[in-house]
């Protein structure tokens, strides 16, 4: 009886070992993979940043604001209008969502190539009335 006991202890005590063997596996295998998974994750939002597009042109008066230019203005959607339209047209009142303007900063030229800037062109002339009509009302 004491015999059979112990060897069916052992064969408990061997399964129980397997067990615990193949959860620390398992748990050790999950964990290498949760961070792979994190660290590729971190590499792809590193890699798909969002930049400035630079639009080329004022959508108010259609002038030229290449990417070096000083006279680009840009609200925080990045509307894009040159200096004399945003203070003396639009008050410094962004059209299309109400915002103010900042002077858009200038991509260097070594990163045009990497970093191309927006051949997209949005001309849409403000209809001023209406607009100055919107800042009365704020």
């Amino acid at each position: 009886f004491l015999y059979c006991h112990l060897e069916r202890s052992r064969e408990t005590s061997k399964v129980r070992l397997l067990a615990l063997a193949f959860t620390f596996f398992v748990i050790l295998h999950f964990n290498a993979e949760s961070k792979k998974l994190k660290s590729s994750n971190k590499a792809s939002i590193l890699n798909t940043k969002k930049m400035l597009e630079i639009r080329p042109t004022c959508e108010h008066c259609n002038k030229s604001l290449p990417f070096n230019s000083q006279e680009a203005m840009i609200c925080t959607f990045e509307c894009t209008f040159c200096k004399d339209c945003t203070e003396n047209v639009l008050q410094n009142v962004c059209p299309n969502c109400g915002g103010g303007f900042e002077k858009r900063p200038t991509r260097p030229e070594a990163l045009l190539i990497k970093y191309p800037v927006s051949t997209k062109v949005i001309h849409k002339p403000v209809d001023i009335e209406k607009h100055l009509e919107r800042i009365k009302r704020k």
